[in-house]
C-alpha cells in the first residue's frame, strides 16, 4: 500500500506544481479560487489516496487492525 500512497503523493505534487507553479500549501490555498473545480477535486482525491496509502488502512488489510483488541503486527 505504500507504493500506492507514493504514487498518489507524486501525482498530487506534480498536479499542484503544474497548476499553481508551487508546492507550498499556503500559496496553493490562496490561489485555489482561480483554479477549476475539477482540478481541485483531482488534487483532493490524489492527496486522499496518498494519505490512505501511507496509513495502510484499506478494506483488504483490515485483518491486522481491529479496534476491539490489541493490534498485532501486519504482514508486509
Amino acid at each position: 500500500m505504500n507504493r500506492v500512497g507514493d504514487i498518489g503523493m507524486s501525482l498530487a505534487i506534480a498536479l499542484m506544481f503544474v497548476t499553481f507553479g508551487t508546492t507550498a500549501f499556503s500559496a496553493v490555498s490562496s490561489a485555489s479560487a482561480d483554479a477549476s473545480s475539477s482540478t481541485l477535486n483531482a488534487l483532493g482525491l490524489l492527496l486522499l489516496l496518498a494519505a490512505c496509502g501511507k496509513s495502510r488502512r484499506c478494506p483488504c488489510r483490515l485483518g491486522c487492525w481491529t479496534p476491539w483488541r490489541a493490534p498485532r503486527p501486519c504482514r508486509p
